[in-house]
C-alpha cells in the first residue's frame, strides 16, 4: 500500500520522524474536536428541540477511530524504525478517514443550531409566564362576570384546557424537556383566544420554536468523494431528513464507484454545455450581424482554425443551429439536451443514494442542501424518476470546508432603513456582450416598475463597471442584492484565482477581480447573483476548453458565501442572453415577494422552462449558500400601494 508518506516525504530517517510528530499533534487536535462535538450533540439532545441522531453516530465512529491510534501510540514508546515506518502507515490512514470532513460538517451545523435553540428556550419560557398572566386574568374577568350572573362555558372551557396544557409545560420546562414544551405551546395557539384579554393566544406560539421547526424541516445531504485503491471512488453519505418539528431521520450510507462513472456523468454534461455554447455564440453572432449587416457574421475566435479549436471529438450532437434564427430551434435536438440531463439526473440518484435513501428524499417536500467536495457533478440535477429535484424543491450547494464567514457582519449606518437596496452590474470591456447591458436594463426595470420607491438601485454599466468602483460597492456594506452580469475568467486548478472581469484604465481593457479579493474585501450579507460566462479569448487559453465550469464558478460562488454573503447564484455553463434575463428577473419578482432565496429560483427554473421549452437555461443555475434565506426587507409592490390609497 502506497501511503501519503511514500509519497511525499523524504527518506530519511529525520523525516519520518518529523512526519510522525505532525500526524501526533494532528490527531490531538482532532480529539479536541471530537470533544467539542460531544459536548454540542449533549446540549442539543438535552433540549429535546434539535435531533441528533446521525450525530450520535458520526461521534462513535470518530471515538472508535481514535481509539485504533491508541495501541500504535503505546508502541512507539520505544520506537524502532521498522516501528516507525507501520505507525506512519497507520496514523496517515485514521488521519485521513473521510470521517473528519463529517465531523467538521456536522460540528458547525451544530454550532449554528446552538444559538438558535438557546433562543428558542428563552422566548418559550417568556411565553410561559405571558400564558400564566393571561390565564389567571382570564379566570378573574369569569368571576367578576360571575357575580353579574353571566356564564360563559365556551370561555371556561378554553381557559381550563390552556391551564391543563400550561401546567404540564411549566413541568416539561422544570425538567428540560422543550420539544414537550414547543408541542404545548403549539396545542394552546390552536386553542385560540381566551377572550377579554389584550394578549391573543391564537398566534402566541414562540417565534423562536417556530425558527426552530424551519431548521429542522429541511433536509440535508453531505457527499464526501474519498480515492480508493487504483480507479475506485468511494462517497460517504449523510442524509438528514425531517420527520416532524422535532423528529428527523439520519442515515449513514457509503457508494463505490469506479473514476469512469463519474467521467461518464461529467462528459454527458460537459457535452451538453459546449452544444448549448455553441448556440449561445451563434445567437450573438447572428444579433450582432442584424445590427451592423456590413459586419457580417465573425465566427468566435473558439470556431477559427488552428490550435484554438477545442478538442479533437466532438460531442454526440454537432449540428449548428441558432435558436433566434427565423426558423425556429431544432425541437428534437433540445429534446435530446433534455433527455441526457434526465440521464445524468436519475444515474447520480440511483449511483450515490442507497434505495433506502431514495425513498425518505422522495417523501420529504423541504428544502434540500447538498453538501460535497466534489465540485463538478450537477447536484441540482438529481432526478429521482419523476422530474428533477430542483424543480421540486428549494435545492442549495455548499462547499465543503470552510463554513463560516471570515467576521460576522452588520450593514453601515446609511442603508437606507426602510429601502432594499440593491447593486446591479454589467461588465463588457471587450465590448462582445451587449446581453450584460440588457439584462442589467430588465432587472432594473422590473424592479422599478413594481416597487418604485421602496428600492434603491445603483447600476455599474459599461466603463462605470471598474474594479475600483467594485471595490468601493462591496466595501460599503449597504447593499442587500448584489447583481453581476458580464464575463469571467475561470481557474480550475487554483480556483480562488477564477475571476470576475471588471473594464480597468482605459475602460477598454479588462481588470481582474480575483475571487480572493472579493473574500477579503466584501462587507455585509448580501445575496449574490452571478451571470458570469468565460470570455472566448480566455476559454481559449485552457487546457479544457468546455463550457461546462461548475468547479471554477463554485469558486467564484464560495469567495462570497466566506466573505460574507448569504446565498450565490451562479451558472454552471453558457445561457441565452435573453433567457437569463428573463430568470433574473423573476427570480427577484419571488424573492422580493417575500418567497426564499431557494424557493424564488426555484419558481423561476419552473416558469423559464415552461415560457421557453427550446432551451435548457433553467438548468444551468446553482444556488451556493442557504436556501432558506429571506431578504429582511418585503417592499409592496405600487399595486399594493395604490390598493390602499383613500378614495
Amino acid at each position: 500500500m502506497t501511503t501519503t508518506l511514500e509519497r511525499n516525504a523524504g527518506p530519511g530517517p529525520a523525516d519520518r520522524v518529523a512526519r510522525l510528530a505532525q500526524l501526533i499533534m494532528q490527531l490531538q487536535l482532532r480529539s479536541g474536536y471530537v470533544e467539542r462535538l460531544d459536548a454540542l450533540i449533549a446540549e442539543l439532545a438535552a433540549s429535546q428541540l434539535f435531533q441528533v441522531t446521525g450525530e450520535h453516530g458520526l461521534a462513535a465512529e470518530l471515538h472508535q477511530l481514535l481509539a485504533e491510534a491508541q495501541p500504535v501510540l503505546t508502541e512507539l514508546a520505544a520506537p524502532s524504525a521498522l516501528v516507525v515506518d507501520e505507525a506512519l502507515d497507520r496514523l496517515e490512514n485514521i488521519n485521513h478517514s473521510p470521517l473528519w470532513e463529517l465531523e467538521r460538517e456536522a460540528s458547525t451545523r451544530l454550532e449554528a443550531a446552538l444559538p438558535v435553540v438557546q433562543a428558542s428556550i428563552a422566548e418559550m419560557k417568556a411565553d410561559l409566564l405571558r400564558l400564566q398572566a393571561a390565564v389567571t386574568e382570564s379566570w378573574k374577568e369569569l368571576d367578576d362576570a360571575r357575580e353579574y350572573g353571566v356564564v360563559d362555558p365556551e370561555r371556561q372551557a378554553r381557559t381550563s384546557a390552556v391551564e391543563g396544557l400550561l401546567k404540564q409545560a411549566e413541568t416539561d420546562a422544570t425538567h428540560q424537556r422543550y420539544g414537550r414544551v414547543g408541542l404545548a405551546l403549539t396545542q394552546i395557539a390552536q386553542i385560540g383566544d381566551l377572550g377579554g384579554t389584550e394578549d391573543k393566544l391564537a398566534f402566541r406560539l414562540a417565534a423562536a420554536h417556530e425558527r426552530v421547526g424551519q431548521v429542522v424541516r429541511h433536509s440535508e445531504l453531505v457527499l464526501i468523494r474519498s480515492e480508493g485503491p487504483g480507479s475506485v471512488l468511494e462517497y460517504t453519505a449523510l442524509l438528514r431528513i425531517p420527520r416532524s418539528d422535532v423528529q428527523r431521520v439520519d442515515l449513514f450510507a457509503s457508494s463505490v464507484l469506479v473514476v469512469r462513472d463519474r467521467s461518464t456523468l461529467t462528459k454527458i454534461v460537459r457535452d451538453v454545455a459546449a452544444v448549448v455554447d455553441r448556440n449561445v455564440r451563434s445567437a450573438r453572432s447572428m444579433a450582432a450581424t442584424l445590427a451592423d449587416p456590413k459586419a457580417g457574421a465573425k465566427p468566435d475566435s473558439d470556431a477559427d482554425a488552428g490550435e484554438n479549436k477545442g478538442p479533437a471529438t466532438d460531442p454526440p450532437v454537432t449540428r449548428q443551429f441558432v435558436l433566434d434564427a427565423p426558423a425556429g430551434p431544432d425541437a428534437d435536438l433540445l429534446a435530446n439536451l433534455t433527455e441526457d440531463l434526465r440521464e445524468v439526473g436519475q444515474l447520480m440518484y440511483t449511483l450515490f443514494l442507497p434505495d433506502e435513501m431514495q425513498r425518505l428524499l422522495s417523501e420529504a417536500r423541504g428544502s434540500l442542501t447538498v453538501t460535497t467536495n466534489d465540485l463538478e457533478l450537477p447536484w441540482e440535477l438529481l432526478h429521482d424518476g419523476e422530474d428533477f429535484l430542483c424543480l421540486q424543491r428549494p435545492v442549495a450547494r455548499r462547499p465543503l470546508g470552510r463554513s463560516l464567514p471570515r467576521r460576522p457582519h452588520r450593514y453601515a449606518a446609511n442603508s437606507e432603513g426602510s429601502k432594499l437596496r440593491v447593486l446591479l452590474v454589467a461588465s463588457d470591456p471587450d465590448g462582445n456582450l451587449p446581453g450584460a447591458r440588457r439584462e442589467v436594463e430588465a432587472v432594473r426595470d422590473r424592479l422599478n416598475d413594481l416597487y418604485s420607491d421602496a428600492v434603491h438601485i445603483e447600476c455599474l454599466i459599461g466603463p462605470q463597471a471598474t474594479g475600483s468602483a467594485m471595490n468601493d460597492h462591496l466595501r460599503s456594506a449597504t447593499f442587500h442584492v448584489v447583481h453581476y452580469a458580464g464575463h469571467a475568467a475561470f481557474d480550475q486548478e487554483r480556483t480562488e484565482r477564477s475571476r470576475l472581469l471588471m473594464h480597468g484604465d482605459p475602460p477598454t481593457q479588462s481588470e481582474p477581480f480575483f475571487a480572493q479579493k472579493i473574500e477579503r474585501l466584501l462587507e455585509g450579507s448580501p445575496l449574490v447573483f452571478l451571470n458570469a460566462c468565460e470570455s472566448s479569448t480566455t476559454a481559449n487559453e485552457r487546457r479544457d476548453p468546455s463550457a461546462y465550469f461548475a468547479k471554477e464558478t463554485q469558486g467564484l460562488a464560495a469567495a462570497f458565501l466566506y466573505g460574507g454573503a448569504t446565498a450565490c447564484v451562479g451558472s454552471l455553463w453558457p445561457v441565452f442572453d435573453d433567457t437569463a434575463a428573463e430568470l433574473a428577473s423573476t427570480f427577484y419578482q419571488r424573492l422580493f415577494e417575500g418567497l426564499t432565496a431557494g424557493e424564488a429560483l426555484r419558481q423561476a427554473r419552473v416558469a423559464v422552462r415552461s415560457s421557453m421549452k427550446d432551451r435548457v437555461t433553467w438548468a444551468a443555475y446553482a444556488l451556493y449558500g442557504d436556501p432558506r434565506y429571506e431578504l429582511p426587507l418585503h417592499p409592496r409592490t405600487k399595486a399594493d400601494r395604490d390598493r390602499r390609497l383613500p378614495g
